[in-house]
C-alpha cells in the first residue's frame, strides 16, 4: 500500500511577495539609520539589518524550494508562482550581494560610502521588484504589461551589481561599461527583461 503524497498548503503569492518586502523595507530602513548615525560617530552593538538580510535569505530560499517541490500551492492564481520563484532568486542575488559588501564596508575592506550608496541601490532595486510583481499579481498577469524599456538603464545596473561582487574579490578591480553602444529602448515589461538577463 502506496502513502498518499501530502496536499500542498495553499498560500497567496502575492501575501508571501509582500513579507519579503516587510523584511527587506526593516533592512533598509535599518541601513539607513545605521548609514546616517556612522557619519556622525555613533556605532551600534547589534546589526540588526544583517539579522534581518539573513531572515530573508532564508525566507526566500524556503519558499523557493517549497514551489518547486509542490508543497505550496497559490490558492487564487497558480500562474503566478513561477514567476514567484523567478523574482525571488533575483532578490535572493540582490540581497546576498548587499550583504556581503555591506560586511567588506564594515571591516573597511571597501570604501565606505560609496558601498553604502550600493547597499542602499540594491535593497531599493529588491523593493521596487516586489512591487512590479504584487501589480501584475493584482492585474491577475504572470508579468506586468509591455511598455517601452530602457534597455541601457537594465544593463547599468546589472553590471553595477557584477561590478560589486569583482570589488568584493580585488577591492582595486575597476569598473567596466555596461555596453559598447548605447543599446535601444525594446517593448517588454521591465522586471521581466532584467529577470531573463540577470
Amino acid at each position: 500500500m502506496t502513502e498518499e503524497p501530502d496536499a500542498p498548503t495553499l498560500f497567496v503569492a502575492r501575501d508571501r511577495a509582500r513579507r519579503f518586502a516587510r523584511y527587506l523595507g526593516d533592512a533598509l530602513q535599518e541601513r539607513r539609520l545605521h548609514y546616517r548615525g556612522a557619519d556622525v560617530g555613533m556605532t551600534s552593538l547589534v546589526d540588526e539589518a544583517d539579522i534581518a538580510l539573513d531572515a530573508v535569505l532564508k525566507d526566500l530560499a524556503t519558499t523557493v524550494n517549497d514551489i518547486l517541490d509542490g508543497r505550496i500551492r497559490d490558492r487564487e492564481r497558480g500562474y503566478t508562482e513561477m514567476p514567484l520563484v523567478v523574482m525571488a532568486e533575483g532578490l535572493a542575488e540582490r540581497v546576498t550581494l548587499a550583504r556581503a559588501l555591506d560586511r567588506a564596508r564594515a571591516a573597511g575592506t571597501l570604501p565606505g560610502k560609496e558601498t553604502a550608496t550600493q547597499v542602499i541601490r540594491l535593497l531599493d532595486d529588491a523593493l521596487m521588484r516586489i512591487d512590479g510583481f504584487c501589480g501584475a499579481y493584482d492585474a491577475k498577469r504572470p508579468m506586468g504589461m509591455a511598455r517601452s524599456t530602457d534597455v541601457a538603464h537594465i544593463l547599468t545596473v546589472l553590471e553595477r551589481e557584477h561590478d560589486g561582487r569583482r570589488r568584493l574579490l580585488d577591492p582595486r578591480a575597476s569598473a567596466c561599461a555596461p555596453f559598447d553602444r548605447m543599446p535601444p529602448a525594446l517593448e517588454s515589461e521591465p522586471h521581466g527583461l532584467e529577470d531573463l538577463l540577470r
